[in-house]
């Protein structure tokens, strides 16, 4: 990791925890991720370990069509994927920094309220979608049932409208 700055490493690590969290919302395993988007199982634990290569322990530098590949796997867009990083790398800029830079992001400490905020974010939007969602189901429902209260067929035969058949 001589080449790379530490501003790359943290870089990759929060792409690696969004990954993560993705993939743990959506109840999948990494093997499920892989599968579905077509890369190997070595090949996306690699990207949630923020590596592109063990050996090296190079940072995560995932191709465009790799991540497009795992946001489609996660049944996700890219830019939820991009934008924990974009805001990372914004926060490096602000201070100075850059992909050049020593410095990075916020200290260990921070950086968990940051990810503590991200989680409380994230599971607020959750919770917010699962209301929709049932409000819609609720909202469906009651309309079905004024529907069917509205098409009920009459019993007796003789008001009905249909013609009768001749025997």
């Amino acid at each position: 990791m001589a080449n790379e700055s530490r501003a790359e490493a943290d870089l990759a690590r929060v792409l690696a925890r969004t990954l993560r969290s993705q993939r743990l919302e959506k109840g999948l395993t990494q093997e499920d991720v892989a599968a579905r988007a077509g890369i190997d199982k070595n090949h996306y634990q690699l990207m949630e370990s923020a590596l592109s290569d063990r050996k090296s322990n190079s940072p995560l530098n995932p191709r465009l069509a790799t991540l497009v590949k795992v946001a489609d796997a996660l049944n996700t867009d890219i830019v939820t994927l991009l934008v924990p990083m974009a805001e990372a790398y914004a926060f490096v800029r602000a201070q100075g920094g850059g992909l050049t830079a020593t410095s990075s992001l916020p200290p260990r400490s921070q950086e968990k309220t940051l990810l503590d905020e991200e989680e409380s974010h994230a599971q607020s939007f959750v919770e917010a979608q699962l209301e929709k969602q049932l409000t819609l189901q609720s909202s469906h429902s009651a309309e079905t049932d004024v529907g069917s209260h509205q098409r009920q067929e009459p019993t007796s035969s003789s008001t009905s409208s249909e013609p009768h058949s001749v025997r």
